[in-house]
């Protein structure tokens, strides 16, 4: 299936490249009970490619914050005890290989060689909900961060509410402006695979730079946070996309201005 499944800035990834490489990952991991998948990476294809396994096989999502500190990261890597860790070549890789961390080296298709790191493959799992599709952690703004687990039945609960409200099709690219760690990253991915549409992922510097995306022109449906919208409208981004293509701009998260929305309608 040659259908656009990922545009990240001059690339482009379709569904067929990207169900390539989650069989190879699935035929690996069909041997292991411990279901959860941790991602931490630098590069941002990786985190849609693991979703997408688990979106597709029934693992649990568990994204940890490439930003965090290595200490950070040890710990939420022991609340979640995935059964393996994917990473790319990072500061947090080389950390692994000297803790004797067992990995293995995967290279498909059009993707950068990255790695399954095995980490306590056989682990119980303890408290953690078994159903979960996805855990993510608080911010820690108010003590340790915490894992939240989310179960497919909240998934579903959500699609089939979101498909009531609004219509997304195949033709459809959605902008995804969020850090894998923030749970609208994954209201994105999920309201386009559901549809078979694309993706479209703004990096922080393209939104902090004001610099033009390869894919703005092609955008139907825009996710972002207002103060986001805001930074847009400071440094003239929203000239980028096609007026006659962009069918919604979904915001969540923060208060949305009264002036945001009279922008946008003007434009």
């Amino acid at each position: 299936m040659n259908q656009p499944f990922l545009y990240i800035q001059d690339k482009a990834y379709s569904y067929e490249e990207v169900g390539r490489v989650c069989d190879v990952l699935h035929h690996q991991f069909k041997s292991n009970t411990n279901k959860r998948i941790a991602v931490l990476s630098s590069a941002p294809e990786l985190y849609y490619i693991v979703f997408y396994l688990c979106f597709r096989h029934h693992y649990t999502y568990c994204p940890i914050n490439i930003d965090d500190p290595a200490s950070v990261i040890d710990s939420k890597s022991k609340i979640i005890k995935p059964g393996v860790i994917i990473a790319n070549d990072n500061f947090y890789f080389e950390h692994l290989k000297t803790t004797g961390c067992s990995f293995e080296t995967v290279s498909t298709g059009p993707f950068d060689a990255f790695y399954v790191c095995g980490w306590q493959p056989g682990a119980e799992d303890d408290n953690i909900i078994t159903d979960a599709a996805y855990i993510l952690f608080t911010s820690g703004t108010t003590g340790d961060p915490k894992g939240v687990p989310v179960s497919k039945e909240n998934v579903a609960a959500f699609i089939s509410s979101m498909k009531s409200i609004i219509s997304i099709d195949n033709t459809d690219v959605i902008a995804n402006t969020f850090k894998f760690s923030f749970d609208l990253s994954i209201f994105a991915m999920i309201l386009a695979w559901e549809a078979k549409a694309a993706v479209s992922h703004i990096t922080g510097d393209e939104i902090l730079g004001g610099t033009e995306n390869a894919t703005y022109h092609m955008i139907t449906v825009v996710c972002m946070l207002p103060s986001v919208a805001r930074i847009f409208i400071k440094n003239n981004s929203f000239r980028h996309l096609s007026p006659g293509k962009v069918k919604y701009f979904l915001f969540c998260g923060e208060p949305l201005l009264v002036s945001d929305v009279r922008f946008l309608q003007k434009k």
